[in-house]
């Protein structure tokens, strides 16, 4: 399908998010951007952060990727994904460039080092803008670790990003 005629199917659309998968991999992001902006579009690009592109969006949200992430069925992909999950310079340049949010998904609450560590190595980044999204498909534990975050999140002046679609739809595609 072509850049055009996506746009085509966007007549009753007024904010676009650009997600599934990483979409700052594929050339065709900007001419998307750009034709969703001409088109009076308000443009959400979700990214983990990895590669920089020149694109229209009026937020970049951002969501790099922390050592849970790293697969542990295969060895070759996990090696390759740990080097290139976090990648510091690029990170700079989208939240200098854009309008952003940092939405970290936390699996233990050792990954709040992690955040930490990732956060010192930015510069002027806002903590209003710094999310913490508990990771987990039950809404049980999902609320158990949102419970857990919330002192770390209000000692930071960082937000909590709860996951409602777990409870009002379940882990069930699409939502």
């Amino acid at each position: 399908m072509s850049v055009e005629d996506i746009v085509a199917q966007l007549t009753d659309i007024n904010h676009v998010v650009l997600t599934g998968g990483e979409p700052m991999l594929f050339d065709a992001v900007v001419p998307l951007s750009e034709q969703c902006r001409q088109h009076g579009k308000t443009i959400t690009i979700e990214t983990a952060g990895t590669l920089f592109r020149e694109v229209e969006c009026d937020l970049m949200s951002i969501s790099p990727k922390l050592s849970s992430s790293v697969p542990v069925h295969d060895s070759h992909w996990a090696s390759r994904h740990d080097a290139l999950r976090l990648q510091p310079a690029v990170l700079q340049q989208l939240v200098d460039r854009y309008n952003y949010q940092l939405k970290f998904v936390i699996s233990t609450l050792d990954e709040v080092e992690e955040v930490k560590d990732l956060l010192l190595k930015l510069k002027n980044i806002d903590p209003q803008k710094v999310m913490l999204m508990p990771e987990g498909r039950d809404p049980v534990a999902l609320w158990d670790k949102a419970r857990q975050l919330v002192p770390i999140v209000m000692q930071h002046n960082w937000r909590l990003a709860p996951r409602l679609q777990i409870d009002l739809f379940g882990d069930t595609k699409g939502t």
